[in-house]
């Protein structure tokens, strides 16, 4: 991948302990919102959750509310994670 950014667009069988890394890259003192636009081969009763590991938030994605936060310029690789269990 010589060292850039991809996109992955399927996984396998979700389970509680499955684990997706996001990056993001913010080029200074911004605001972001991170929601749901589209699912596809999920059901409706599974949760998704966005952890955020530097305020340690669970964020419930599925009642369609948009998660909002704050970051300064930088790359975060381990910042923010879709899994699918609460806390």
């Amino acid at each position: 991948l010589e060292g850039k950014n991809m996109i992955m667009q399927a996984y396998g069988e979700i389970t509680d302990e499955k684990v997706v890394p996001l990056n993001l890259k913010s080029s200074g003192d911004n605001t972001f919102e991170i929601i749901i636009s589209e699912k596809e081969n999920i059901k409706e009763s599974q949760r998704i959750y966005l952890h955020d590991n530097l305020t340690g938030e669970y964020f419930n994605l599925t009642k369609g509310d948009a998660y909002q936060f704050g970051s300064e310029a930088g790359v975060f690789k381990n910042r923010l994670e879709i899994v699918f269990q609460s806390e």
